[in-house]
C-alpha cells in the first residue's frame, strides 16, 4: 500500500506541472506569453473559489439529507459516501492543477457523483459479503458496548469479552449542593 501511495504523491505533482506547461503554450501561442501566465493562473485560482463554493453548497445539501434520513430512522451510509466523495473533491479542487481539478468536479458534481457513489457502494458491499470489512463501533448494532456487528449476522455473536454487568450506583450532582 505504501509503494502505490508514494508513487502517486510523487508522479502527480509531475504530471499536473507537464499538463500545466503544455495549456501554458497553448494559450501563449494564441495570446502571447504575458497573457497566457494570467490565463494560466487565473484559471487554477477561479476554479478552486468555484470549487470550493460548489462543495460547500453540495456539501450542506447532503448534510440536510444526511440529518432527515437519520430523524427518519434510516441509516444514512449513501449519504456518507457522498459526504466524503464531496470532502475529496474539494481537497482536490483546493490543489493546483487541471487533472485535479477535473476529477475534483467528477466528486462534486451531483451526476457523477451519484455514479462514483453507487461504484463505492458496491465495492463496500462485496467487502462485507466476503467478511472482510466489519463494523466496530463503542455502542454497536445490539445495543451492547463494544460489540461489532456484521451485516446479516446476529451481533451477539461478535461480542467483546465484557461481561455486560450493569453496576447501578446512585447518582449525587455535587455541583447543585452548597
Amino acid at each position: 500500500m505504501f509503494f502505490p501511495l508514494f508513487l502517486l504523491l510523487t508522479s502527480l505533482p509531475v504530471i499536473e506541472l507537464m499538463v500545466i506547461f503544455k495549456i501554458h503554450d497553448l494559450w501563449a501561442s494564441i495570446y502571447g506569453s504575458g497573457m497566457a501566465v494570467l490565463i494560466s493562473i487565473g484559471s487554477v485560482i477561479l476554479t478552486g473559489l468555484f470549487g470550493a463554493a460548489l462543495a460547500r453548497s453540495q456539501g450542506l445539501s447532503v448534510l440536510r439529507q444526511l440529518q432527515q434520513s437519520s430523524s427518519a430512522g434510516r441509516l444514512p451510509g449513501k449519504q456518507l459516501i457522498e459526504g466524503v466523495l464531496i470532502l475529496l473533491g474539494g481537497v482536490m479542487l483546493l490543489t493546483p492543477g487541471y487533472i485535479t481539478d477535473i476529477v475534483g468536479f467528477l466528486f462534486i458534481l451531483p451526476g457523477s457523483r451519484g455514479l462514483f457513489c453507487k461504484l463505492l457502494m458496491n465495492w463496500v458491499t462485496q467487502k462485507v459479503a466476503k467478511g472482510e470489512v466489519v463494523f466496530a463501533s463503542n455502542l454497536g448494532w445490539s445495543g451492547q458496548p463494544s460489540s461489532q456487528y456484521r451485516p446479516g449476522q446476529p451481533s451477539s455473536q461478535y461480542r467483546s469479552d465484557q461481561s455486560g454487568q450493569v453496576i447501578d450506583v446512585p447518582f449525587t450532582d455535587n455541583k447543585t449542593k452548597k
